[in-house]
């Protein structure tokens, strides 16, 4: 017992705790010590007549409160000590290590052996790839099964309407609502998928060095400053990564008639300014890095080559001591050695902590990349974040709070699941998150012609074999009217149609899954249109009255899936 002044009155060298269970189960006795504790002391409270000796134990109740008892809990678990003979095994966070101990024992109970032979058998035969196996699916059933439902409903608004015709104006908004469906008990019925992790408690380490990546156009002189104190608010946030997380603001200038643009060098001075003054006040870390524009033949003007794409695929190179067209402007080049890129948007937010999860997510050896043919074919190339709006960005206009829901981050909320992430192992690409470097230029450097591809990230993820990593989030902006929204759903759908070579030919290369998804783009940029016309025609003819009832069905279908799946994400 520990008094008020912090001395201890009454100590214990030990204590036995006696769990009556019907099957022996070492960690449910080894987790509930704590709680058996805190239990012992507050019986004795509830019969202690003496003032002091209550205020004794009620200090004891707050000193148990605060104690970690997980070391001391884990420890005490035979199955956690033979684990603890893989080196990597003790680096994981907690959470992975509970979940290795649940698989084995859960593999234990389906091969009629007891967890320590089933643990023994797994360090025999590689840790890893024994718990934590990749999902096998080939999707063949999952894209099946939304081709038939389409099907049978499209043909039911045929029969009711009783004509042909109207079976194929009913296609896509068919389409949208089987999918919503689909997808909705899919997520109801699968748990998210938890990507193992190591804790790096000690920072990121040289094996983990990663450049925070910020892509922007210098529009005007305030853009650098206001980009400067974000990266400085990342690092503040994120210094339990260490010295091995750098951040550099890939500062592109906007397209121009003429080269050199006018006021360019202005921006730039400023941005290398402002950058100076962060690398003198941290003593290094902060980079500045500008690409030069060139002459784009097909838009007729003056532009950053592959844009965004572009710049990080020069930094990947750069952070891999290959030739970069890309000018360190502020900060010490021959510093910038990395094994991971960050990537991140001027009004996407880093929130505390979030680098070093992706980055222990990235570092694990179940995630790590394997890369044949161009194609990574097992792990991860790519782990993205949940991403959710931010909470002034969602407030701050009318249509950004009906678009944008209730906004923020939810730092208590469980982890979340993507769809194909979950039961196939592939989660794409948002655009935001964590490139393994290497893995980025042995699939990707030079594959993709010039200005051919806008949408980058759902080839990135196809190509990469991306991942999600639910329970780590960052929060992005939203459009603030509808006309914001029409421009990136606009370019957003030019991508999507982009993407139509690799869907055939140029994709032989990948997975039957990402094929899918890239054609689920553009069957999905399809659905609206249809949708309005057999909304039109159902009020002009009275025998597409089905069809535009399907259309309805569909336009509440993506309301009604978010609804059901609740924090659940899917492919929509």
């Amino acid at each position: 017992n520990f008094a008020a002044d912090g001395r201890a009155y009454y100590k214990v060298d030990g204590f036995h705790i006696e769990l009556y269970t019907d099957v022996k189960a070492p960690e449910t006795e080894a987790a509930l010590t704590g709680a058996a504790l805190r239990a012992a002391v507050i019986q004795a409270l509830a019969s202690e007549q003496d003032d002091s000796r209550a205020g004794e134990l009620f200090t004891s109740l707050r000193a148990l409160a605060e104690m970690d008892l997980t070391d001391a809990q884990e420890r005490s678990d035979p199955l956690d000590e033979l684990l603890r003979r893989d080196p990597v095994y003790p680096k994981m966070d907690e959470t992975s290590r509970a979940m290795y101990r649940e698989k084995c024992q859960r593999l234990a109970r389906k091969h009629g052996v007891s967890p320590r032979k089933e643990a023994q058998t797994a360090l025999e035969s590689g840790l890893h790839d024994h718990l934590c196996p990749e999902p096998e699916r080939s999707g063949k059933g999952y894209i099946l099964t939304h081709a038939l439902l389409t099907l049978v409903i499209s043909l039911t608004v045929g029969l009711v309407s009783g004509t042909a015709w109207t079976v194929l104006l009913a296609l896509l908004p068919a389409s949208e609502l089987s999918g919503s469906i689909l997808d909705t008990v899919i997520l109801r019925l699968t748990k998210p998928r938890r990507l193992p992790r190591l804790e790096l408690r000690e920072g990121l380490g040289p094996a983990g060095r990663t450049i925070c990546a910020v892509s922007a156009l210098l529009t005007d002189d305030d853009t650098a400053p206001r980009l400067a104190r974000s990266m400085e608010e990342y690092r503040l946030a994120n210094r339990d990564c260490g010295e091995h997380l750098l951040f550099a603001l890939l500062a592109d200038l906007p397209d121009a008639a003429e080269w050199p643009v006018p006021g360019g060098k202005k921006r730039l001075q400023k941005a290398k300014q402002t950058i100076d003054e962060l690398n003198e006040r941290y003593g290094g870390g902060f980079y500045l890095l500008s690409r030069d524009l060139r002459w784009n033949s097909a838009d007729h003007i003056f532009s950053a080559p592959e844009r965004k794409r572009g710049a990080i695929t020069e930094l990947c190179r750069l952070s891999q001591g290959r030739t970069s067209s890309l000018r360190c402007l502020s900060g010490d080049r021959a510093e910038l050695r990395a094994r991971y890129i960050l990537c991140l948007d001027s009004d996407t937010c880093l929130t505390p902590g979030a680098a070093r999860r992706l980055v222990g997510a990235a570092m694990h050896p179940a995630n790590a990349p394997v890369v044949k043919k161009g194609v990574v074919v097992r792990g991860h190339g790519v782990i993205h974040p949940r991403m959710s709006v931010a909470l002034e960005s969602a407030l701050s206009t009318d249509f950004s709070r009906l678009y944008a829901g209730q906004g923020g981050t939810d730092p208590y909320g469980a982890p979340t699941g993507e769809l194909f992430s979950d039961l196939f192992g592939r989660g794409g690409f948002s655009g935001k998150g964590l490139v393994d470097a290497e893995a980025f230029l042995a699939c990707l450097d030079e594959r993709f012609p010039e200005n051919t591809v806008l949408s980058h990230d759902a080839l990135e993820g196809a190509y990469l074999r991306g991942a999600y990593l639910g329970d780590t989030e960052l929060t992005d902006s939203a459009p603030v009217n509808a006309f914001s929204w029409f421009r990136r759903m606009s370019r957003w759908t030019r991508g999507d149609w982009q993407n139509l070579p690799w869907i055939l030919r140029q994709g032989r290369d990948l997975h039957l899954l990402d094929r899918w998804r890239l054609f689920d783009s553009v069957r999905r940029s399809m659905a609206a249109p249809g949708a309005l016309s057999a909304l039109i025609l159902a009020m002009l003819l009275p025998v597409c009255r089905p069809a535009g009832a399907a259309a309805l069905l569909a336009l509440g279908a993506d309301a009604a899936h978010a609804a059901l799946a609740g924090d659940r994400k899917s492919t929509r």
